[in-house]
C-alpha cells in the first residue's frame, strides 16, 4: 500500500522516514469516523494496526501507537506496522542493523542507544561496538542510512556427492562412418570395445561435509551428500578399491554401454565377412553381433544386444535388443530394422526402421518409413530427409527437408509417455473389476443393500462394499496421476520442434501431435513447433 497514506492516517510530529526508538509514541490514530471519511483508507478495519507484526502496540484509550523495537513505520493492507531495523536472516546466519544519524524525533542516535534497544532475542550475544560506531559516522557523513553487518555465522562446508568416473581408453572406441560407407573404428565416440578384465568405471562414495554454526552458536549441519546410483548389468563385475571406491570391470568381450544408470557389456558374435547365403541367417541368443562385412539381400540378423555392421544392410531384416550401427541401409521398402536403442547409419534408402531411441543419419533419409522414440537427425553437410514418413518422439532436425522433385515428405512429432500408458492400463483393469462388483451389488445404495440383506450375508456384503470403495479410491488416484503425466507430456511437447537448418521445399508436410501444416512455398532455414495456447503449428 502507498506509504504516503501513513501521514494522512496518523497525527504525528515525527519524521516517519527515520528510525523510531523503542518506547517512543510515534503517532495517534484518528477516530473510526475519521478513517471512514479518508480517501483510500475507508476499507481498512479499525483500528488499522497490523496484527501480523509485533513492532508496535496500540492503546485503545488514547489511540496512541508506541514502538516496541527500533524500527521504521509502514502501512500495509491490514494497517500500520513497524519493521525492525535490527534484522536476523531467516537462516540465522547474519545479523544486520539499519543505522541512521537521527531518530524520528530528530534526536542523535548513538551506539549506546542502539545497544540499549537491542531486541531481547539477541540478549547474551557479544557484539563489537566498533562497526556500529563506524556505520553511524558514515551515516552522519553521507546524510543517509547505512546497513551494517554485526554478526556472521559460519556456513557449513557441503559434502561431495558420490560420482562415477568412466575409465575407457581411446583405443577402445568403436569407430565412425567413413565417406565410402564403411566404418572407421578408431574415430567414433559413444561405443567402446572391451575385453575381460578391462576396467570400466570407478564409483566414488560420498564425502561428508563440515558443520558450521549460526550467530547464536548453534550447529548448522551440512546437506547430506548423495550416493551415486549405479546398477550392474550383464557382464560387469564389481570389486572393492582403495578409500571406499568400487571398481567395475568387464567380464566378457563385447561393447560397453552406460545407459539408464546401468553398466553393461553386450557380448558380440563376430562374423568375419558378409552375412549371406554362405553364412545363413544369424540369430544370437545372447549378446550382440558384429558383422565385419555387409548383410546381403534376403538375410536376417537377430540379437539380444547390439548389431554392428561395418558395411551395408541390403534388403535384410535386422532385430536388436540394443542399438544398430551400419555403414548404410539400402532397402526395397519391405524389409525392416527393429531396435530397442538407437539406429545409426551413413544413409537410409527405402527403409522401414523402428527404433526405441534416436535415428541418426549422416547423408540422407530417403523415401523411408521411420518411427523413433527419440530424435531423428541428419546433420551431415548435405543432410536431407526426402520422401516417405518420419515419425519422432523427440525433435526432427536436418539440413534440408524435401527435395527439388517435390517428393511427398511427411515429418511428424508424436511424443508418447510410457508411464501414462501403464497408468491407463492399470485403470482399465481396476475399472473392469469395479464393473464386476457393481453387477454383484446392483444399482441400489450400498447401505440400503447391506441392510436389506439376510443376516448371514451381511458380513460378506460389507467386505465387498469395502473392497469396492477401496477400488474406487484407487481409480480416483490413478486419474490424478494420469492428469499429471499428461501435463508432463504437454510441457515436453512445448519444447519439441521440426527444424531445417538450410531449406524446406514445398511438398513437405509437418505434423505435430495431430496438427498439420503443409509447406506450399520453398523456405529458407525454418523451425516448426506446436503452440500450446493456439493449438496450431507455428513457423519461426
Amino acid at each position: 500500500m502507498d506509504n504516503d497514506l501513513l501521514q494522512r492516517l496518523l497525527r504525528t510530529d515525527c519524521d516517519l522516514t527515520r528510525p523510531i526508538p523503542p518506547g517512543a509514541v510515534f503517532g495517534t490514530l484518528g477516530s473510526e469516523e475519521d478513517l471512514r471519511a479518508a480517501e483510500g483508507l475507508a476499507e481498512m478495519a479499525y483500528p488499522p494496526v497490523s496484527t501480523r507484526h509485533e513492532g508496535c502496540e496500540f492503546d485503545p484509550a488514547t489511540r496512541e501507537l508506541r514502538a516496541r523495537v527500533w524500527g521504521k513505520a509502514y502501512l500495509a493492507e491490514d494497517g500500520v506496522y513497524l519493521a525492525p531495523t535490527w534484522n536476523i536472516s531467516e537462516d540465522r546466519m547474519l545479523l544486520t542493523l539499519e543505522v541512521d544519524q537521527l531518530d524520528c524525533m530528530g534526536q542523535e542516535i548513538s551506539v549506546e542507544r542502539l545497544m540499549e534497544g537491542m531486541p531481547k532475542a539477541l540478549a547474551g550475544l557479544e557484539l563489537d561496538p566498533q562497526p556500529l560506531a563506524e556505520a553511524l559516522e558514515q551515516a552522519r557523513r553521507t546524510g543517509s542510512y547505512v546497513f551494517v553487518a554485526l554478526l556472521r555465522g559460519l556456513f557449513p562446508e557441503p559434502g561431495i556427492d558420490g560420482h562415477l568416473d568412466l575409465l575407457l581408453r581411446e583405443e577402445q572406441r568403436v569407430g565412425t562412418l567413413r565417406e565410402d560407407g564403411s566404418m572407421d573404428y578408431r574415430e567414433r565416440g559413444g561405443l567402446h570395445f572391451v575385453s575381460p578384465g578391462d576396467p570400466l568405471a570407478e564409483l566414488h562414495p560420498p564425502l561428508p561435509g563440515t558443520p558450521g554454526f549460526d550467530i547464536f552458536g548453534e550447529t548448522v549441519t551440512p546437506r547430506e551428500p548423495k550416493e551415486a546410483k549405479v546398477r550392474i548389468g550383464k557382464n560387469v563385475v564389481a570389486a572393492p578399491g582403495p578409500e571406499g571406491v568400487t571398481v567395475f570391470s568387464a567380464a566378457a568381450k563385447g561393447v560397453f554401454h552406460f545407459r539408464n544408470n546401468t553398466l553393461e557389456v553386450s557380448e558380440l558374435l563376430e562374423i568375419n565377412g558378409d552375412v549371406d547365403l554362405g553364412t545363413g541367417n544369424i540369430r544370437a541368443q545372447h549378446g550382440g553381433v558384429h558383422v565385419k562385412g555387409a548383410v546381403r539381400s534376403g538375410c536376417t540378423v537377430e540379437a539380444q544386444g547390439d548389431v554392428i555392421v561395418d558395411g551395408l544392410i541390403e534388403e535384410a531384416d535386422i532385430t536388436a535388443g540394443g542399438l544398430v550401427v551400419s555403414g548404410g541401409v539400402l532397402m526395397n521398402g519391405r524389409n525392416r530394422i527393429r531396435a530397442e536403442g538407437n539406429v545409426a547409419a551413413k544413409f537410409f534408402q527405402n527403409a522401414i526402421v523402428e527404433a526405441g531411441g534416436d535415428v541418426v543419419a549422416q547423408l540422407e533419409i530417403s523415401h523411408c518409413q521411420i518411427t523413433a522414440g527419440g530424435d531423428v537427425t541428419v546433420l551431415g553437410p548435405r543432410g536431407m530427409i526426402r520422401g516417405g514418413h518420419v515419425v519422432s518422439g523427440g525433435n526432427i532436425v536436418a539440413q534440408t527437408l524435401g527435395n527439388e522433385a517435390r517428393s511427398a515428405t511427411i515429418v511428424e512429432i508424436r511424443p508418447s509417455n510410457s508411464e501414462e500408458k501403464e497408468l491407463i492400463e492399470q485403470r482399465g483393469g481396476l475399472t473392469e473389476e469395479l464393473e464386476r462388483m457393481d453387477a454383484a451389488l446392483g444399482d441400489e445404495d450400498a447401505i440400503a443393500t447391506l441392510m436389506a440383506a439376510p443376516e448371514e450375508d451381511r458380513r460378506i456384503l460389507a467386505e465387498l462394499i469395502k473392497a469396492r470403495g477401496k477400488l474406487q479410491g484407487e481409480v480416483r488416484a490413478l486419474d490424478v496421476r494420469i492428469l499429471e503425466q499428461r501435463q508432463v507430456l504437454r510441457e515436453r511437447l512445448a519444447a519439441l520442434h521440426v527444424r531445417a537448418l538450410r531449406r524446406v521445399f514445398s511438398g513437405v508436410e509437418v505434423i505435430i501431435m495431430g496438427k498439420r501444416l503443409s509447406v506450399t512455398t520453398d523456405l529458407e532455414a525454418a523451425r516448426f513447433r506446436r503452440d500450446l495456447d493456439t493449438r496450431t503449428i507455428v513457423m519461426e
